[in-house]
């Protein structure tokens, strides 16, 4: 008579994150390993920069190592908490962009651990951008990736339309972020928001919009719609201006004395920083039209707007398909400088408008970016491919 062996419980989870721990990303990455932990899942993070800013999200629920530490020594990582089970562990690749593949696949090789690939962007449309002076490298890279999701035992995407990149068959889970209200909802006491308007050189009683990230490629365009829908409201007499946090690698417009234009870029700031700042805000801007990059994604400071609770303009596309126009947020179509410029001065000319929208806006946040829920949709989405996978 045949002896079945129940399959093993998921006991431990390896994520390897593409980037550093203060990213978007890596906010990602701390909140979905603090859920888990709270579900008895120890988790272990491989990033770029190693333990650099692994309490950029609180204290971590979670031991950090680097991608070179993975790589030297696969089982010191696994076996963080003095155990080493592979037959209970699962790899979580961050995005199958060339550092995870190469982490990721020294575990595989090693200690025969699966791994589930998660994507956050249309990894196709960013390569492209990205080695488009350099056709055989692109090539490479794309047959790279197809055959490290070939080997994957699964997928989450951060947004619906990423099933579309995915194989046929192979299981995949829709997973979104959560989102922390207890660090943003608090409102900021007045006078700490004047204090910090003043030292970022905003004028006094200026309308405000605070647009945190970076520009890149992929997102230059968008960048520059915004900054001229700020010169074009000055233009028009009002006192308006973007305070900007993140870096450049690409040029973008305006240069010189940006704050002639009513730009004020901060660069990077830290986390609590950063919080404080959003809530400085009047207005919410996320630039940009429906396309082949936008449609692919969910801007993670979306639910972070949204979670502040300001009115939020926003592309017709990702998560604005979900959004009804006018009543959570109000959408852009092609995202021009003249129609954010119109739409910011729709919302900042209608107090009833703005207060309606951003209620709502919490509202849905509340219900779409709840970390405990999220966090229960992955736990039991990897224990199921782990049961199976074993």
């Amino acid at each position: 008579m045949p002896i079945f062996k129940r399959a093993r419980p998921l006991e431990k989870v390896i994520f390897v994150a593409y980037g550093a721990l203060d990213s978007n990303s890596g906010g990602h990455i701390a909140g979905f390993a603090r859920e888990l932990d709270r579900r008895g899942v120890a988790c272990a993070v491989a990033a770029r920069e190693g333990i650099l800013h692994a309490h950029a999200y609180g204290p971590p629920a979670f031991e950090a190592f680097s991608h070179d530490a993975l790589i030297a020594d696969p089982e010191g990582v696994v076996g963080f908490d003095g155990v080493l089970a592979p037959a209970r562990t699962l790899v979580l690749a961050w995005t199958p962009r060339k550092p995870v593949r190469r982490a990721v696949e020294r575990i595989v090789k090693r200690l025969k651990i699966p791994y589930v690939v998660h994507f956050e962007d249309n990894e196709d449309h960013l390569a492209a951008l990205r080695l488009a002076d350099d056709p055989a490298a692109l090539a490479t890279d794309a047959t790279q990736r197809a055959g490290f999701l070939a080997g994957a035992l699964g997928a989450t995407v951060i947004e619906p339309r990423l099933l579309e990149v995915l194989p046929a068959g192979l299981p995949a889970l829709v997973l979104e972020p959560g989102v922390d209200f207890a660090e943003l909802g608090e409102p900021l006491r007045a006078r700490r928001r004047a204090a910090l308007l003043t030292a970022c050189g905003a004028p006094e009683g200026a309308s405000v919009i605070v647009y945190p990230g970076n520009a890149h490629r992929a997102n230059a365009g968008e960048m520059a719609a915004l900054y001229g829908a700020v010169r074009m409201l000055r233009g028009r007499g009002r006192n308006v201006v973007l305070i900007r946090t993140g870096k450049d690698t690409v040029p973008l417009p305006l240069q010189g004395d940006l704050s002639e234009h009513g730009v004020i870029p901060l660069g990077l700031v830290d986390r609590p920083t950063l919080v404080e700042l959003l809530k400085c805000g009047d207005l919410f801007v996320q630039p940009g039209a429906p396309g082949p990059f936008n449609d692919y994604r969910l801007p993670s400071k979306i639910p972070e707007f949204m979670a502040v609770g300001r009115p939020i303009v926003l592309p017709a596309t990702n998560v604005g398909l979900r959004l009804r126009h006018g009543v959570e947020a109000l959408l852009l179509k092609d995202g021009s400088a003249e129609e954010i410029a119109g739409l910011a001065e729709t919302v900042l000319d209608d107090r009833a408008l703005a207060q309606r929208l951003s209620l709502n806006a919490q509202a849905f946040a509340r219900r779409a970016y709840d970390w405990r829920r999220q966090g229960g949709k992955l736990a039991r989405f990897l224990g199921r491919l782990r049961r199976a996978g074993a």
